[in-house]
């Protein structure tokens, strides 16, 4: 078969995010790096309250990421994430987002909340879709912060981030990774 390069065949935009909830979940300084990147007030940066995957509402749909931060006044902050990582947007993706975020408010499940796009730079340079996010965080940008932070499980010799983060995120620029 010789199977050679990469040390992972395949990594889904489904697996990034699954790792994101559980870095961000485990590392508190990958969790203020995070809020830092989506420029969410420092008042909530150390109150990081948890981390959810594919939060789906009938209307207006799904959110691939969910985090949430407190401030020291109990106030909540939910950041709404969408990942791409080639696909293209659907229609009012990004409103919808937004709607989502809005209705939190109005059910009490926050105070306030900003909508994010975590694509690969290439991406977010092309697509008008990112005008509509309240941030962007490219996958490059993440690998730094993966390959930067210490004490974390993204750090640690053998560690998914430390083995993925080069071959996966870099590459992720064209969609997953298919082994060499």
């Amino acid at each position: 078969m010789g199977l050679q390069g990469s040390e992972f065949l395949t990594i889904s935009e489904g697996e990034i995010d699954l790792r994101l909830v559980e870095e961000i979940t485990v590392c508190p300084t990958f969790q203020r790096w995070f809020a830092g990147a989506a420029g969410i007030d420092p008042e909530y940066a150390d109150g990081f309250v948890g981390a959810w995957h594919s939060v789906a509402d009938r209307e207006p749909g799904e959110s691939d990421l969910l985090f949430v931060w407190r401030s020291s006044s109990n106030r909540r902050f939910a950041l709404l994430v969408e990942h791409k990582t080639d696909a293209p947007a659907q229609p009012d993706e990004g409103a919808r987002y937004t709607q989502r975020g809005e209705e939190g408010v109005l059910r009490g499940e926050w105070d306030a909340f900003k909508t994010c796009l975590i694509a690969p730079s290439q991406y977010l340079g092309s697509s008008g879709e990112a005008t509509v996010y309240d941030c962007e965080i490219s996958h490059e940008w993440l690998q730094e912060a993966f390959l930067s932070i210490g004490g974390c499980r993204s750090a640690s010799p053998g560690s998914w981030w430390a083995l993925a983060s080069s071959d996966c995120l870099s590459c992720l620029q064209t969609g997953p990774i298919r082994g060499q």
